[in-house]
């Protein structure tokens, strides 16, 4: 016989039924029975007829997936989620050998519930009383995946810092496991949650900086969808900073969302965390107190995205299932226009005056004229070092920060010709100096081509504006289309 390292499958993609006496317990080769002291070398060996089919081996067990569950159902003694630590097989038969959990006392105490694998329309396994129904069948198959689904009602938004790129938010996060029973009995759904290695509290917000309240959590049973079950619902709520890194290559004319992260401290292979569609998320906008600041372009629509974690992010190399519930809030961009933009730019349309005449109809000399120069660009570093606050710190530019940079570009070539157009701008004819072409041309050139570049300007704001009213358009009407094929229900 080869030994052979269980398979991360699919959920439910295979399963077998069970014989009698064909799951026993044995502690170093030795069959022994329930009535013995827990001890560490004692594995569960679970026997089936017939060969394995090639899906039970065509993914192997990886750091990723983490270790495989064996589920059986309906057993006498054995019901409940083993881990699998290998399987052997042969052309006849295969055994299982699974993990034995540490128990206390001196014999081994089943589960005072069964688990159906094969509830009607339940995407989990729900717990039953022992022998309902009467024609559940022993059997075993790869642990499905406890899914819960998850939504969020965010009912306050009082905080967002650019410069920090954080916010702050008062959440309410819901995960419902749906049809987990078909009785309430917490007791139960504890020791099911446990044989999965999870506990409620392993739910939890990933990316929070400082609570202000909580986290709070609860556990309530709620009707299900599936007949004749109970959902088990976890609630979880807290006011914290959650960390948000935004995007700002536009500030400030940027749509930023910002979202509460929920991930499950447990692998994926037996945990995942999928938006619920059925009950949507919502943030209650009636609350949202910077309206002066930002507008809200999808209104109350909360996007709901789930997604795994990154094998390097974890010391084991496990992967982990959460859930990101995002806000978009687009920036009113009025204030950095008024008080940024439009001031740097009328400082740099100053620049050219350094070719205006003395009363006497002279040039000013070329110290007057550097002096004009540093004075407008000394005036725009100082009132850059004032603003600087209000600018995100970030180590690319920004749409404000090129602008600012080009407007400083512009009072260097201003600076730059008052230094050398006494040289190359007049001559020298018969003792008597006269001017070669008359410096207004230049003041005009200057002009122009500044103005040439506000209007590449505007042109690249107004098409970052333009795109951010079509996808909000755009995701207005998938949130309809997603509407009318839920049928509505209040939470």
């Amino acid at each position: 016989m080869a030994f052979l390292e269980p398979a991360a499958v699919p959920p439910q993609s295979w399963r077998a039924g069970l014989v009698p006496n064909s799951a026993r317990l044995v502690v170093k080769g030795v069959e022994v029975g329930t009535a013995v002291p827990w001890d560490d070398k004692m594995r569960l060996h679970v026997w089936v007829a017939g060969e394995l089919p090639a899906e039970v081996f065509a993914l192997r067990e990886s750091m990723s997936t983490g270790r495989q569950q064996l589920a059986i159902a309906a057993h006498e003694t054995f019901v409940g989620m083993w881990s699998i630590d290998g399987i052997s097989t042969d052309v006849a038969s295969s055994t299982f050998v699974c993990y034995v959990p540490r128990y206390e006392g001196v014999a081994f105490s089943p589960l005072q519930f069964d688990i159906d694998f094969d509830f009607e329309d339940s995407p989990n396994p729900t717990i039953v009383p022992r022998g309902s129904p009467p024609s559940l069948e022993p059997s075993v198959r790869i642990a499905p995946t406890l899914h819960f689904f998850a939504r969020t009602t965010l009912m306050m938004i009082d905080q967002v810092d650019t410069v920090l790129q954080n916010f702050r938010a008062d959440a309410l996060v819901e995960l419902r496991l749906r049809g987990l029973a078909s009785y309430p009995n917490e007791a139960h759904v504890t020791q099911l949650l446990g044989q999965y290695g999870m506990r409620p509290d392993m739910l939890d917000f990933l990316n929070v900086s400082e609570f202000q309240m909580g986290p709070e959590r609860w556990q309530v049973f709620g009707k299900s969808f599936v007949p004749g079950l109970q959902d088990y619902i976890l609630k979880i709520r807290a006011k914290a900073t959650f960390l948000e890194p935004f995007e700002l290559q536009n500030f400030p004319f940027d749509v930023q969302p910002v979202g509460v992260v929920v991930t499950a401290q447990c692998p994926v292979t037996r945990v995942e965390i999928v938006p619920n569609l059925e009950y949507v998320s919502k943030f209650l906008s009636t609350s949202f107190a910077l309206g002066a600041v930002f507008d809200l372009p999808f209104g109350s629509e909360v996007q709901a995205k789930s997604s795994t974690s990154a094998p390097a992010e974890s010391s084991a190399g496990l992967t982990y299932s959460r859930i990101a519930f995002s806000v978009s809030l687009s920036r009113r961009h009025n204030y950095f226009v008024n008080n940024i933009i439009l001031p740097l730019g009328s400082v740099t349309l100053l620049c050219p005056l350094s070719a205006a005449s003395e009363p006497d109809g002279s040039r000013m000399g070329t110290g007057d004229r550097l002096a004009y120069a540093v004075t407008l660009m000394l005036t725009a570093v100082a009132y850059k070092l004032v603003i600087s606050s209000s600018v995100p710190q970030v180590s690319y530019l920004t749409k404000v920060e090129t602008y600012t940079l080009v407007c400083f570009g512009f009072m260097w070539v201003n600076l730059l010709e008052c230094a050398l157009w006494p040289a190359v701008g007049y001559v020298l004819v018969d003792g008597v100096v006269v001017e070669r072409i008359s410096e207004w041309w230049y003041a005009l050139g200057f002009v122009c081509v500044f103005a040439l570049y506000n209007l590449h300007f505007a042109w690249q704001v107004r098409s970052v504006l333009a795109k951010r009213v079509a996808h909000s358009a755009q995701s207005a009407d998938n949130g309809n289309t997603t509407a009318s094929k839920v049928a509505p229900m209040a939470c």
